[in-house]
């Protein structure tokens, strides 16, 4: 597993990459494994942020879900959360991983976003909102399946 944490501000892309491991495996496959889905994690956030529907369109598994934090939402599949997501404009100030853990072709992300205005609450306050996603690898490309909010 790899380990990843990183500060990732959407008008600067860094290059992120963890530490070869102590038993001499270059990794290089891992570390540019890391480098993707990093990338990818930034493109779904930049894509809600832009309302961009053809980029989420292929970032999301045909299978994805998202699951939130209060028990009396509903979890939203695949097209609920596109509708969801497409309907209210945010604007996406701050992006942290803080967490990155990966296993051959899944990839899970603990990150927190700072989003503006407020998901839609009024008075247009920013609100942080911390996420735990899984990234899974088909066919040579990574896609979203899970996110789901977690506590803070």
């Amino acid at each position: 597993m790899r380990y990843l944490s990183a500060v990732l501000l959407l008008s600067a892309v860094p290059a992120c990459r963890p530490a070869p491991p102590a038993n001499g495996d270059t990794g290089q496959r891992n570390n540019n494994d890391s480098a993707q889905v990093a990338g990818v994690e930034q493109r779904f956030v930049r894509a809600i942020s832009t309302q961009d529907s053809a980029a989420l369109d292929s970032l999301l598994d045909p299978a994805f879900s998202l699951v939130g934090q209060d028990p009396s939402r509903p979890v939203l599949d695949r097209a609920g959360f596109l509708h969801e997501i497409l309907r209210a404009p945010r604007v996406t100030e701050h992006l942290q991983i803080g967490r990155f853990e990966q296993t051959g072709d899944s990839a899970d992300i603990a990150l927190a976003l700072t989003y503006s205005p407020a998901l839609g609450r009024t008075g247009g306050a920013s609100v942080d909102v911390y996420w735990a996603d899984r990234w899974l690898r088909r066919n040579g490309t990574w896609r979203l399946v899970q996110r789901q909010e977690v506590p803070q």
